[in-house]
């Protein structure tokens, strides 16, 4: 009985997630009759169609999500295979794909990654940036081997280990009137111009969720997808915002940045290390959790 190849799955794999032949063949760097070709075969051998075109849209029969299903996790096998068959030689090599929100991504996990880059060149480690929601699923889907979220998953058959803790302060620049003030209560911070990141972010989630306790509501004036953003945003006196200590501590040091003291609220939040519960963790996982740890403990 023939059987469908690795390649077969990996290119059907890439035209399901981009929803194109093109797409998909310049990320495998094949020509698009060749893509047509391996998913053709690929329908030959389990004799049903997979893809079907809608206009100028491709979509998945339900034969096809299935099979989207089980390449995934085919693939994300053989790539754990890969990885621990190489970690008994000693050397680390392979590939690890990792999700990271805002705050570990941009302020926790780039030591670490130099750190692992410079003692095992032969790991690669693929980095994408996105908000909690969006590694939430992508794990799930077995696009991802690890993320580093701010909330913990809900999702089912996705485990999760708190590796920081994280306070969430609130920020001005320094010549708001606010800034002056001792200590400020939660309700006249609100009647304040109020800069938050976009929905799906665990930041702006915790800082939501703490006020609906108080039986307050989150009304922003002003709602950015990136961190960088709303620092420059409250620098530059447009109002104010409630972001991770680690992601304003160089600014708050050079004073570019002030910090509020607030009353009647404390914002606190975990940061997690989530992956599903069918993948192990691969040598280069472990190594980089390692180096992870150890510069967030000298933070």
């Amino acid at each position: 009985m023939l059987r469908p190849t690795l390649h077969q799955l990996a290119v059907f794999l890439a035209v399901a997630t981009h929803g194109s032949y093109s797409a998909a063949g310049r990320e495998l760097h094949l020509a698009q009759s060749a893509v047509s070709f391996h998913v053709q075969q690929l329908e030959d051998l389990v004799g049903v169609e997979l893809i079907e075109q809608l206009g100028k849209r491709l979509c998945l029969t339900p034969a096809g999500k299935v099979m989207l299903e089980r390449s995934r996790r085919i693939l994300a096998l053989v790539d754990d295979s890969v990885a621990e068959a190489s970690g008994l030689t000693g050397e680390l090599c392979g590939r690890l794909t990792v999700g990271a929100s805002s705050t570990p991504g941009t302020f926790l996990l780039p030591e670490a990654l130099s750190r692992l880059r410079n003692e095992w060149p032969m790991a690669q480690v693929v980095v994408s940036l996105n908000n909690s929601r969006t590694i939430e699923r992508r794990l799930f889907e077995h696009e991802l081997d690890l993320g580093l979220m701010g909330c913990p998953p809900k999702r089912e058959n996705l485990v999760a280990e708190v590796f920081a803790t994280d306070d969430i302060v609130f920020i001005a620049n320094p010549g708001h009137p606010l800034s002056e003030t001792r200590s400020v209560s939660i309700s006249k911070v609100l009647t304040e111009q109020i800069i938050v990141r976009e929905p799906g972010s665990a930041t702006r989630d915790a800082f939501a969720a703490s006020l609906t306790r108080l039986g307050l509501e989150l009304k922003p004036t002003m709602e950015l997808d990136n961190t960088e953003a709303i620092k420059r945003a409250v620098r530059a006196g447009l109002g104010i915002a409630a972001l991770s200590g680690y992601a304003v501590r160089d600014e708050l040091k050079l004073g570019v940045l002030t910090r509020l003291k607030v009353r009647g609220i404390k914002l606190q939040r975990n940061l997690y290390v989530v992956r599903h519960r069918d993948k192990r963790l691969s040598g280069i996982a472990e190594k980089l959790l390692s180096y992870l740890y150890y510069y967030r403990d000298k933070m």
